[in-house]
């Protein structure tokens, strides 16, 4: 909505510069754009937090769109996330849910309609022609309510055997006059191919009373379940818009908490006062966690235990729609008097399903709930200790989320009402923040540690570029994607032409080049954070005999020349300076001291202490950014290094400094390695 204002005031401004438009006239046009905004927020707002419609307002961090997010990674406070898509087809319900099939990663889904599908680990989903029993053809033939919110609720896999599940499916039955709540069963049988038969379906649990319409709201269904041992699934069933009549009543099982015995459907109810809980997990410690919807505001995290009453209809932190007040509360804005949430949300964000993450993927987010949201169209991390809540970070996604599961394999699956499927997993280009990239999940890159010194550029341009294993890294600070709108390329000589492709052979060389979009190819990423650039590019696994780089916009970038097989155990590489003279005692020890080699050689022109003299100070040059020391006009040529001075590289400057720093006024002292090296020791020991 904020678009479409910004865009009306411009019309406005448009208009006011026309002489001839009256300031009368220019009133009534903004009097008509608030009219407009406010009709546009009262559709956003809507009469029930759950079923609010998608908010245009739900975009990534970046301020793309949803779909922007798989060319950048979705940011959170531990990772970055990368969201892999599959379309469903078309529902005209809001509603279904999933669940892994075993320990496999295929997928299963129960559409709202009850379609039922595998969506597996190729991407390729199938459709079965069973379908859960919910006589929707009666409904539509006899009723003209809306379909939107009869529904499939949850579904619960309970395994038998390795092929053999028991799928339990919670959803509404049109029984001719009015609408029941039930769990259904059938028996799954998954063959090698994991195409699965049905056992004829058997309707275990039918909630009281039967839910009429009106005044009674379908959508306040709660359903989600959990299995409770073998024998009992425990499940939390909505108030389904019953505000104080039937929820107090100790035989009705609307807004209760149900434990039921799975073979003879016996129902008992454990805990009441819920309104319409969407999310509902045990973790390890056997402790039930529901969330749950306050009507304007005031939804709930809850533990749930027996006996206890969570308060719906007479305590909610929320408010009633279009009113500033709950008309049963004593005291506005409390809880008192029954069990308090452990956390509660204002203004509401819709919550539906959560899990307890243990993903081998996700690491630092181990015993984390996971809380999806349906207005709020994030994900919704809550670190507990000790039961209680230390924080929430709220991870935008985008859009409404339906259903969370967690895959074998460690993604994070989520039911988008749209419909379709997400799986989330940490970006492709990133571990953790502080600047550690990887380009698989169980091996990173520390890039700091390589600026401070464990490793040295073998090809020094505008990007410094190292040599790591069998990976070519680009790294270059205080650049942005308009860095990535040309391609990189890399010119790589192998020393046995018999390992380049056909088709390169005549040029003696694997012309490789790729960009920003290569991002998600087995060969390469890109990435920006922090104002930093970093790009990987696989080598191929053969005898290298040089590296040629640059980008198609620049010249050619410079070459190392040298000699490694990449993809075996090998030092990098080191650069070879056609300039650098070869002197036969390079290898053999100095003879004098680092302070010895200083003194000769660089005490005439450089301080220790912070003071100037014809060149700058080195006091704690170890860890300065190269052409940064305040009080002194260091040359053009190393401030545009743009690199932290350490051992390495400082050693390699004061050895040929118009190699390392073309253009800058220092020139060689005639040191030989071993000696530059021992004055680099001795200024980091200085610091």
């Amino acid at each position: 909505m904020r678009s479409i204002f910004i865009y009306l005031h411009q019309i406005v401004y448009f208009v006011k510069q026309r002489k001839h438009f009256a300031r009368f006239h220019v009133f009534l046009l903004y009097a008509a754009i608030l009219i407009l905004s406010l009709l546009l927020l009262s559709q956003q707002t809507g009469t029930e937090g759950e079923e609010n419609g998608n908010d245009p307002s739900l975009v990534n961090q970046d301020g793309q769109g949803p779909l922007d997010s798989m060319v950048l990674p979705l940011e959170s406070h531990l990772y970055a996330l990368q969201q892999h898509l599959v379309s469903l087809e078309e529902s005209l319900a809001s509603g279904g849910a999933i669940e892994p099939l075993g320990d496999t990663n295929t997928l299963l889904v129960v559409t709202p309609e009850g379609r039922i599908a595998l969506v597996h680990s190729d991407d390729e989903t199938v459709y079965m022609k069973e379908t859960v029993p919910m006589n929707q053809d009666a409904l539509r033939s006899s009723s003209p309510t809306s379909l939107e919110y009869f529904r499939v609720a949850d579904i619960l896999l309970h395994e038998q055997s390795s092929d053999k599940f028991t799928l339990f499916v919670s959803h509404h039955y049109f029984a001719e006059d009015c609408l029941e709540f039930r769990i259904s069963s059938t028996l799954l049988q998954v063959d090698s191919e994991l195409a699965m038969t049905f056992s004829p379906w058997k309707t275990l649990f039918i909630a009281n009373p039967c839910i009429t319409s009106p005044p009674f709201a379908w959508y306040m269904g709660g359903g989600r379940m959990v299995m409770d041992g073998d024998e009992h699934l425990l499940i939390v069933i909505g108030a389904h818009g019953h505000e104080t009549i039937l929820t107090d009543e100790p035989d009705t099982h609307l807004g209760k908490l149900v434990r039921i015995q799975i073979t003879t459907g016996t129902a008992e109810i454990l805990a009441s006062g819920l309104r319409n809980s969407q999310g509902f997990a045990r973790d390890a410690d056997g402790t039930l966690w529901a969330t749950d919807h306050g009507p304007q505001g005031g939804d709930e995290l809850n533990i749930l235990r027996p006996s206890l009453n969570y308060g719906w209809p007479y305590v909610t932190h929320g408010i009633q729609y279009g009113s500033l007040i709950w008309p049963y509360n004593k005291v506005q804005g409390r809880h008192d008097g029954f069990e308090m949430p452990v956390y509660s949300w204002t203004p509401t964000i819709a919550p539906s399903n959560l899990i307890i993450s243990d993903s081998q993927l996700f690491p630092l987010w181990k015993n984390d709930l996971l809380i999806a949201s349906l207005k709020a169209g994030s994900l919704f991390r809550v670190r507990v200790h000790e039961k209680r809540v230390v924080y929430v970070e709220q991870i935008l996604i985008g859009t409404r989320i339906r259903d969370i599961t967690q895959m074998p394999d460690g993604r994070i699956a989520l039911l988008i009402d749209g419909p379709e499927i997400r799986f989330l997993k940490p970006f492709p280009g990133y571990c953790i923040k502080n600047h550690i990239y990887t380009d698989s999940y169980d091996d990173c890159i520390d890039v700091l540690n390589i600026l401070d010194g464990a490793g040295e550029p073998v090809i020094r341009s505008n990007y410094d570029v190292y040599i790591n294993e069998t990976r070519l890294i680009y790294l270059h600070r205080s650049c942005s994607l308009t860095d990535f709108e040309h391609k990189f390329f890399l010119h790589i000589t192998p020393v046995h032409l018999h390992d380049l492709p056909e088709d390169r052979k005549q040029h003696g060389f694997d012309n490789l080049d790729f960009s920003f979009k290569d991002n998600f190819s087995d060969h390469s990423f890109t990435l920006v954070n922090n104002d930093t650039c970093i790009v990987v590019r696989h080598l191929p696994q053969y005898a290298i005999k040089q590296i040629q780089t640059g980008q198609f916009t620049r010249e050619t970038g410079p070459i190392w020349e040298g000699e490694v097989t990449f993809g075996l155990t090998n030092d990098a590489p080191t650069p070879r300076r056609d300039d650098t003279p070869l002197r036969q005692d390079d290898n053999l020890q100095s003879e004098r001291s680092g302070p010895e080699l200083f003194a000769a050689q660089c005490a005439s022109c450089h301080n220790l202490s912070e003071q100037h003299s014809i060149g700058p100070h080195l006091a704690a040059i170890i860890g300065r950014r190269s052409g940064r020391v305040p009080g002194y006009n260091t040359s053009a040529a190393l401030t545009s290094l743009n690199i932290v001075w350490t051992r390495k590289n400082l050693a390699e400057f004061i050895l040929n400094p118009s190699q390392f720093a073309p253009g800058t006024s220092m020139s060689a002292v005639g040191t030989t390695p071993a000696e530059a090296q021992s004055i680099a020791d001795f200024l980091a020991s200085t610091r």
